[in-house]
């Protein structure tokens, strides 16, 4: 008794046995003259995006229209407030509305709002450290300009303009490290 080992795949349109009605892989015309290695992997495919399509629309039919934390964020914060970016680190919300930088507890509790006139905030990123005492953040401005800050649990310090040279260089991205004493950053410009 002889076994061959071969690999699984598409029979070439190079190989000399090819004919132009073998290599159809429309499911629609050919499915049953597939090859059953392609058949199964189509209704395993078609299974899983059917599941994933599934749990989308549960999860969109759960969820509630409106958070209770956000709607209680701009009545803090005035009617005509337009809350553009927020993040999250531990029990706390980082919410931005023009140049006003504001930090909400997790239940709505407004904690101090700050105002910058560096210009209107686009961005905030925070990192939930392992530290119990500061929150490192970066807040973005439309200006280009970045700011390393730090959240004491009484007040916002700012520790760093980024980039240092602000009219040659623009910030691409930044990351954090693992245990928040670090930053990375990746820039533009000379």
């Amino acid at each position: 008794m002889m076994t061959k080992i071969c690999l699984l795949s598409p029979p070439s349109p190079s190989e000399a046995s090819d004919h132009s009605s073998d290599f159809n892989l429309d499911p629609e015309r050919n499915f049953d003259q597939l090859p059953m290695p392609f058949r199964l992997i189509d209704s395993i495919l078609q299974d899983l995006i059917c599941r994933a399509w599934d749990a989308i629309c549960v999860h969109r039919s759960r969820r509630p229209p409106n958070s209770a934390v956000l709607t209680f964020m701009q009545h803090e914060m005035g009617e005509a407030a337009n809350v553009c970016c927020i993040s999250k680190a531990r029990q706390c919300l980082f919410s931005a509305s023009g140049s006003n930088l504001s930090l909400f507890s997790s239940v709505g509790e407004k904690l101090f709002t700050v105002s910058y006139q560096t210009g209107v905030i686009t961005s905030i990123q925070c990192n939930d450290t392992a530290s119990t005492h500061v929150v490192p953040l970066v807040v973005t401005f439309s200006s280009g300009q970045s700011d390393l800050m730090l959240w004491t649990g009484r007040k916002v310090i700012r520790v760093q303009q980024l980039p240092i040279d602000a009219s040659k260089q623009f910030l691409l991205s930044f990351a954090f490290s693992a245990c928040g004493n670090y930053l990375s950053a990746v820039y533009e410009g000379n």
